[in-house]
């Protein structure tokens, strides 16, 4: 026949049960902890280096046709800091009438410094659609350019103009400046 157990050895089996169950509770909390943390840890060092590409320079070219024979190239940066040491490297296959796109000044030397969401606007004219048409005409430009820090980037375009010959030119038209313009004539007018 068994004793019954004393009201203090039943209270001490209780309490370390309870005090088992607690330390397997905090465990597995820690446990669940460290791994939201390293999760975190990691999706924060993501967004980090996100942020950082995203404060980077980033140069384009474009293109623009403002008729059958009168262009411009556009150089800009969409990026949130200064591009330096902008350099550019034209491939074209163009029949080009007076003037090729890397004899442009800007194509030969570069730009030291292009500051973030600046523009910059070049004229360039002359070309033969009929000749683009019959023998291609593809331009290719490869833009190398720094941070501040001295990191290289590159960007490459490429162009292929006989796709541009139907163009309406209003597609490169910009509606505010012709706003400001015909605003401006019209205040001219009085």
């Amino acid at each position: 026949m068994q004793l019954p157990a004393s009201p203090d050895s039943t209270m001490a089996n209780v309490s370390t049960i309870i005090q088992l169950i607690s330390a397997v509770v905090a465990a597995a909390t820690t446990i669940v902890l460290a791994f939201l943390t390293r999760r975190y840890v990691k999706l924060t060092g993501e967004m980090v280096s996100e942020m950082r590409l995203s404060r980077d320079p980033s140069v384009y070219v474009d293109l623009e046709f403002l008729s059958d024979h009168e262009g411009r190239l556009v150089i800009g940066n969409s990026g949130l800091s200064p591009a330096k040491n902008t350099r550019f490297h034209v491939e074209e296959i163009i029949p080009w009438g007076t003037l090729k796109l890397k004899e442009i000044m800007v194509i030969k030397k570069g730009i030291n410094l292009l500051i973030p969401e600046r523009r910059l606007i070049y004229g360039v004219e002359g070309w033969d659609w009929d000749k683009i048409q019959k023998d291609g005409g593809v331009v290719k430009i490869k833009v190398t350019f720094e941070n501040e820090n001295g990191k290289k980037f590159e960007n490459k375009f490429s162009f292929d103009l006989s796709q541009y010959e139907d163009i309406h030119f209003e597609s490169f038209r910009n509606p505010v400046k012709d706003m400001a313009a015909s605003l401006k004539k019209l205040a001219n007018k009085y």
